[in-house]
């Protein structure tokens, strides 16, 4: 996202994150949408925007367009006793 913010990522455990921009939110949403996803792959994860719920002792990942219903079904299984693993970002 340059000229805004920029960041270096190394071996899985280092983010570097270089910034001019003043608004905290933007910072944070780049952090956790863009470098956050290249550290877990650097650790070999893989980040999902969606939700997980435990069914079975699996873990069941819901993932689709910004309004798909990802949380709410998430939610609706909750409601039915499943545990919550993750909402909006999930890594396998």
């Amino acid at each position: 996202w340059p000229p805004l913010l920029s960041f270096l990522a190394r071996n899985g455990n280092e983010l570097l994150v270089e910034t001019n921009q003043a608004d905290a939110h933007l910072t944070a949403l780049f952090t956790l949408s863009e470098a956050i996803g290249f550290v877990l792959f650097q650790r070999g994860g893989f980040l999902l925007h969606g939700s997980a719920v435990a069914l079975n002792n699996r873990g069941v990942v819901f993932i689709g367009e910004p309004g798909a219903g990802k949380s709410t079904t998430a939610a609706a299984f909750t409601q039915r006793g499943h545990r919550l693993i993750a909402d909006d970002m999930v890594c396998i």
